[in-house]
């Protein structure tokens, strides 16, 4: 996905301005007294991004559900519960960059049964632009 110089502007402005999250990068920089490259810790801040969204049990709702923000190796990152209204929400960028995956867990009592779902989906600037917000609804299913 190419960005637009707009695009580019309106993400520099936007972070510099309204961000809170703050992740460290090393990056290479020269300095004056220096000809060689020398790497440097800097910290940037990255606007607040979350995952939400609203967890069903069929066409309803579900109040609290467990839902984890899982990473590559299927680590859980953070966890919260769905709300009255079944929504759920989930800063992300404390964690970083890379392949995510959103899983809702309910045990339905009256069911006897583990209902679960998950969805995995990319955090990168690319694909946060230009809400860095990720909205996911979940759908419960039975545990195989």
């Amino acid at each position: 996905m190419k960005l637009t110089i707009n695009q580019v502007i309106y993400y520099l402005v936007f972070i510099f301005l309204f961000a809170n999250c703050q992740v460290e990068i090393t990056k290479p920089t020269s300095t004056p007294d220096n000809e060689h490259n020398q790497l440097t810790n800097s910290f940037y801040k990255i606007p607040d991004t979350y995952v939400h969204g609203i967890v069903y049990k069929g066409r309803n709702p579900q109040c609290s559900a467990t839902v984890q923000l899982l990473d590559e190796e299927q680590s859980v990152l953070a966890q919260t519960y769905t709300n009255n209204n079944g929504y759920y929400s989930i800063m992300i960028c404390p964690y970083g960059y890379g392949d995510r995956t959103v899983k809702a867990i309910y045990f339905d009592s009256s069911w006897q049964v583990t209902l679960t779902t998950s969805e995995n989906f990319v955090f990168s600037y690319a694909t946060a632009y230009p809400d860095f917000d990720y909205e996911i609804d979940l759908q419960l299913i039975p545990a195989k």
